[in-house]
């Protein structure tokens, strides 16, 4: 078993159509800017006034929009990489147990 490096990752990446980068990166971009917005990946000390956005409503609507974009972005992911994520149902072949997912 050869668990896969950076090396393969980016070869798997660049192996990808340029809509399904794109699209990856987009959702990258949208879940950053949501933690950006709700707090969680920005704030400094933890004190109000690192606060981007005050308003705690737009800061919750903002951390649920990146909770769902990161399983989003794991469901596209997996989905185009099969070779690192195996095939829906299935471990990929570097695993220790490759095929069916009991």
């Amino acid at each position: 078993m050869t668990i896969p490096s950076i090396t393969d990752v980016v070869a798997a990446w660049h192996g990808l159509p340029p809509a399904k980068r794109d699209l990856i990166g987009v959702i990258v971009v949208d879940m950053v800017l949501q933690g950006f917005i709700s707090g969680e990946a920005y704030i400094v000390g933890e004190q109000p006034e690192d606060l981007a956005v005050l308003d705690e409503d737009v800061r919750g609507t903002a951390k649920c929009a990146e909770d769902e974009m990161l399983t989003t972005l794991t469901q596209v992911v997996e989905a185009a990489l099969p070779d690192l994520f195996g095939a829906p149902g299935e471990n990929p072949m570097w695993c220790e147990n490759p095929g069916a997912r009991p």
